[in-house]
C-alpha cells in the first residue's frame, strides 16, 4: 500500500505589487506610519542636540532634509544612531537608549507578527489578540 498524493490547485501568477509588498504586510500601515515618524524624530533630536541647529548644514535645504532622512534610515536598518558622536551628551544617550529599544521592540514585533503569518491556514488578518 502506498500513500500518494497530488496537489490540485490554479497557478496563480503574484502580480508585480504584491511582490513588491510583501515585506510590509505584518504591520499595518498606521504602523508603519509610527515607526517612520518615530525614526525621523529621532534623526531630528541627534541632530538637533549635536549641533544645536534642527537641520545640518548643507547647500539647499533639501540637500539637508535628505541628509537627515539618510540619516534616519540608516540608523533604522543598523539598529543603532549612524550619526553619534565620539563623546554623547548626557541628551545624546537618553536619545540613543530610546532608540535602541524603540528598535528591538519594532524587530520583535515584526518578527513575531510575520511568525504568526506563516502559520495561519487562510487569509484572514489578525485583529486582536483572541485570534
Amino acid at each position: 500500500y502506498r500513500d500518494i498524493f497530488y496537489l490540485v490547485v490554479p497557478i496563480v501568477e503574484p502580480s508585480f505589487w504584491s511582490i513588491l509588498t510583501t515585506p510590509l504586510k505584518p504591520f499595518h500601515w498606521q504602523a508603519w506610519l509610527v515607526v517612520i515618524a518615530a525614526v525621523l524624530y529621532v534623526a531630528f533630536a541627534v541632530t538637533y542636540i549635536q549641533t544645536g541647529k534642527i537641520c545640518p548644514e548643507g547647500k539647499t535645504p533639501l540637500h539637508r532634509i535628505s541628509k537627515i532622512f539618510y540619516t534616519c534610515i540608516r540608523s533604522f536598518t543598523m539598529g543603532y544612531v549612524d550619526n553619534s558622536s565620539e563623546t554623547p551628551s548626557r541628551e545624546e544617550k537618553v536619545v540613543i537608549v530610546g532608540f535602541s529599544i524603540f528598535t528591538l521592540l519594532v524587530l520583535t514585533a515584526y518578527t513575531a507578527t510575520s511568525a504568526a503569518a506563516l502559520i495561519t491556514y487562510d487569509d484572514t488578518e489578525i485583529e486582536s489578540l483572541d485570534d
